[in-house]
């Protein structure tokens, strides 16, 4: 199974399995061996990081879906700290979460 990530405003693709094809140093994407969870954090979330990112399963056939981040103002750890699991389907409900936090709190 191969997970994507892609944010949609400008179609970028900022990850396909553990490789990371970002120069944004604040996007991770973790992943623990032997489980079926695919995270994408977001550290120091800001405005600008508002919008639509996506959730690729490369599975037959494949599964996507998508999450609205949107970071207004002057946002803090407790408000921030999102872990939304956005696939649908069954094998898939573990298979992607995105997480966006603020390491400044």
């Amino acid at each position: 199974m191969n997970v994507s990530w892609i944010r949609q405003k400008d179609l970028h693709v900022l990850s396909s399995g553990l490789n990371k094809y970002t120069q944004d140093d604040r996007i991770q994407v973790l992943h623990k061996n032997g489980t079926e969870t695919w995270n994408l954090k977001i550290r120091d979330a800001i405005e600008s990081d508002s919008g639509v990112y996506e959730c690729q399963v490369n599975t037959e056939p494949k599964i996507s879906s998508s999450v609205t981040l949107n970071v207004t103002g002057d946002a803090k750890l407790a408000d921030v700290i999102r872990c939304l699991e956005i696939c649908s389907g069954a094998d898939a409900k573990k298979a992607c979460a995105v997480m966006f936090m603020d390491s400044s709190a």
